[in-house]
């Protein structure tokens, strides 16, 4: 049906307010990061252009350097991670169980608190020596305490384990929800071929629901190459800034020296690794999908 030039303008006001506040919020400030990025933007010197000096100084700076180190793992084991056990959990869900809604509902819980809360609550369990509550239970079994907090290789754990935790039951309740409109007969046709569970789920399964898992890896991704809250509740960037992120370097250089002509320099990166990573997914995902 087509749709006439009076009802096109209407739809188009529908959309005004939408695109008003994504210019104003979005696009703005992107240029904006993006124009002082060229230049030596800061409090109480002229703006001058400096060309590529800020992205330079960027990359030989110690604390963005360790922090896109960590940033790239953060991303790619939050994303390989939550989407693996988030499908095994989504297949695990339609098998029939009296107690089915109650363990999706408890398991969707974690992705509705806050992100600050559910890191400073997880900081409280994760304390060092016989503090917290994880160590205390690993102690009660004979075991020593674990330094969740004060060891660089335990401090990126625990920031993948609440990670995993906050955004599992999101993930595996879209995974469940793309699964109930497989048609049962697909089912019955491959048990009759002589199909097990896992073979079900590689050559059924996945296939039929994966727009859905492109969907999830594009939106982990892009959410871990931005993630600031979890890390920040948990250990402020320590210890030793081996848990520092790239949003800590801007609000570093940017905020606490302002610098913000390298912390611009720094946004521009990440926007440009953020882009890149999810256009090699995408095209990735349409080479599986065909």
């Amino acid at each position: 049906m087509k749709i006439k030039g009076r009802d096109k303008i209407q739809y188009q006001l529908f959309l005004l307010p939408a695109v008003v506040l994504f210019t104003v919020f979005v696009m703005v400030p992107l240029v904006m990061c993006f124009v002082y990025s060229f230049t030596n933007y800061t409090v109480g010197k002229p703006l001058e252009f400096v060309g590529l000096k800020n992205y330079i100084a960027a990359l030989k700076d110690d604390l963005v350097v360790d922090s896109i180190g960590f940033t790239l793992l953060f991303a790619v084991v939050t994303t390989v991670g939550i989407t693996v056990l988030a499908l095994i959990l989504a297949i695990a869900f339609t098998k029939n169980c009296y107690t089915g809604k109650l363990q999706r509902a408890v398991l969707y819980f974690p992705s509705c608190i806050s992100l600050m809360v559910a890191g400073y609550a997880w900081r409280n369990l994760m304390a060092s020596g016989g503090e917290g509550l994880i160590n205390r239970i690993i102690m009660l079994f004979g075991g020593e305490a674990v330094g969740w907090l004060s060891s660089p290789f335990w401090a990126k754990m625990g920031i993948f384990i609440v990670a995993l935790w906050i955004d599992l039951g999101w993930c595996a309740t879209l995974f469940y929800a793309y699964i109930q409109s497989i048609d049962e007969s697909l089912y019955e046709v491959a048990l009759m071929e002589g199909a097990n569970a896992f073979q079900k789920a590689w050559y059924v399964t996945i296939p039929l629901i994966w727009p859905s898992v492109m969907i999830n890896l594009t939106l982990l991704l892009s959410q871990g190459l931005k993630v600031y809250e979890i890390p920040q509740a948990l250990t402020t960037g320590g210890p030793m800034r081996t848990t520092y992120t790239m949003t800590h370097a801007i609000l570093v250089r940017g905020i606490t020296e302002w610098e913000f002509g390298i912390a611009s320099a720094t946004g521009v990166i990440i926007f440009l690794m953020t882009a890149v990573l999810c256009a090699i997914q995408l095209k990735l995902g349409e080479k599986k999908e065909g």
